[in-house]
């Protein structure tokens, strides 16, 4: 019996003005949402989940980052992904 593992990612880039990135990914729980800030240089940052809040939608949902200050630079990206994993369970009759 395997592990089953699912990861899915949006990469989205900064425009300079918005701070609300959206997703188009399925998701149960706002804690499964991970982000990656990159830079141009292609420095990456996980973020901590206190410094984006995430809002979950009928066809995804949206992050928020950063919660103050400006809005990210033009040529930055913010990457939301979800890694699902799951244990497929086999059940017998037993007669």
């Amino acid at each position: 019996m395997g592990i089953n593992v699912t990861h899915v990612k949006d990469t989205l880039l900064a425009d300079g003005v918005n701070k609300v990135f959206p997703f188009t990914f399925p998701v149960m729980d706002k804690a499964d949402v991970k982000c990656l800030y990159v830079l141009p240089s292609g420095e990456e940052t996980d973020l901590l989940a206190a410094e984006y809040e995430v809002r979950l939608t009928d066809t995804g949902g949206e992050v928020t980052y950063p919660l103050t200050g400006d809005a990210l630079a033009e040529g930055c990206k913010l990457v939301l992904s979800l890694i699902h994993i799951s244990e497929p369970t086999r059940l017998r009759c037993i007669s």
